[in-house]
Protein backbone atom coordinates (compact mmCIF):
# COMPACT_ATOMS: atom_id res chain seq x y z
CA UNK A 1 0.00 0.00 0.00
CA UNK A 2 1.97 2.89 -1.51
CA UNK A 3 0.29 6.40 0.38
CA UNK A 4 0.82 9.04 -2.64
CA UNK A 5 -0.66 12.02 -0.94
CA UNK A 6 -2.40 13.09 2.20
CA UNK A 7 -4.74 16.03 3.03
CA UNK A 8 -4.07 16.81 6.93
CA UNK A 9 -5.58 19.78 9.52
CA UNK A 10 -3.69 21.67 11.71
CA UNK A 11 -3.64 25.14 13.23
CA UNK A 12 -7.00 25.53 11.24
CA UNK A 13 -5.76 25.01 7.82
CA UNK A 14 -5.57 22.46 5.66
CA UNK A 15 -2.33 20.96 3.83
CA UNK A 16 -1.85 18.33 0.97
CA UNK A 17 1.39 16.36 1.99
CA UNK A 18 3.48 13.56 0.51
CA UNK A 19 6.54 11.85 2.00
CA UNK A 20 9.44 14.03 2.76
CA UNK A 21 8.00 17.34 2.18
CA UNK A 22 8.41 20.30 4.29
CA UNK A 23 5.50 22.39 5.26
CA UNK A 24 5.16 25.53 7.04
CA UNK A 25 2.18 25.42 10.17
CA UNK A 26 1.04 26.93 12.94
CA UNK A 27 3.16 26.95 15.99
CA UNK A 28 3.40 23.18 17.85
CA UNK A 29 3.80 22.41 21.39
CA UNK A 30 6.48 19.92 20.58
CA UNK A 31 10.23 20.83 20.81
CA UNK A 32 13.00 21.13 18.41
CA UNK A 33 13.86 17.49 16.17
CA UNK A 34 11.10 15.97 18.20
CA UNK A 35 8.10 14.04 16.21
CA UNK A 36 4.24 14.22 16.51
CA UNK A 37 1.73 12.14 15.37
CA UNK A 38 -1.05 14.50 13.00
CA UNK A 39 -3.98 12.75 13.66
CA UNK A 40 -6.37 15.21 11.86
CA UNK A 41 -6.61 12.99 8.74
CA UNK A 42 -8.94 14.24 5.75
CA UNK A 43 -8.03 12.16 3.09
CA UNK A 44 -5.65 9.54 1.70
CA UNK A 45 -4.85 8.91 -1.86
CA UNK A 46 -3.41 5.70 -2.71
CA UNK A 47 -4.06 3.81 -5.42
CA UNK A 48 -7.55 4.88 -4.18
CA UNK A 49 -8.86 7.59 -2.65
CA UNK A 50 -10.41 7.31 1.27
CA UNK A 51 -12.12 9.85 2.49
CA UNK A 52 -12.72 11.02 6.45
CA UNK A 53 -15.94 12.17 7.60
CA UNK A 54 -14.98 14.81 8.95
CA UNK A 55 -11.49 13.11 9.47
CA UNK A 56 -10.40 9.16 9.38
CA UNK A 57 -10.60 6.82 12.10
CA UNK A 58 -6.92 5.39 12.40
CA UNK A 59 -4.98 7.67 10.22
CA UNK A 60 -2.21 9.56 11.13
CA UNK A 61 0.86 11.54 9.74
CA UNK A 62 4.19 11.39 11.42
CA UNK A 63 5.95 14.74 11.57
CA UNK A 64 9.75 15.71 12.63
CA UNK A 65 9.80 19.74 13.78
CA UNK A 66 12.84 21.45 11.99
CA UNK A 67 12.66 24.70 13.57
CA UNK A 68 10.01 27.07 15.01
CA UNK A 69 10.09 30.56 13.41
CA UNK A 70 8.67 33.77 14.29
CA UNK A 71 6.64 35.52 11.68
CA UNK A 72 6.96 39.06 10.31
CA UNK A 73 6.08 42.06 13.01
CA UNK A 74 2.74 43.62 13.03
CA UNK A 75 2.13 47.22 13.45
CA UNK A 76 -1.18 48.03 15.22
CA UNK A 77 -1.88 51.80 15.41
CA UNK A 78 -5.42 53.18 17.16
CA UNK A 79 -5.70 56.88 16.51
CA UNK A 80 -8.47 58.74 18.20
CA UNK A 81 -9.85 61.81 15.66
CA UNK A 82 -9.89 65.13 17.14
CA UNK A 83 -8.76 64.05 20.47
CA UNK A 84 -4.52 63.94 19.59
CA UNK A 85 -4.26 60.28 21.43
CA UNK A 86 -2.24 57.85 19.68
CA UNK A 87 -1.47 54.54 20.62
CA UNK A 88 1.38 51.90 18.65
CA UNK A 89 2.10 48.70 19.25
CA UNK A 90 4.33 45.94 17.31
CA UNK A 91 4.81 42.30 17.91
CA UNK A 92 5.45 39.62 16.25
CA UNK A 93 3.39 37.08 15.36
CA UNK A 94 3.94 33.22 16.07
Amino acid sequence: MDIKSAIIETGGKQHRVKAGDCILVERLSVAVGDSTIIDKVLLIETDDVSVGYPYLGKAGVKATIIEHLLGKKVRAFKMRRRKKSRAQGVFATR
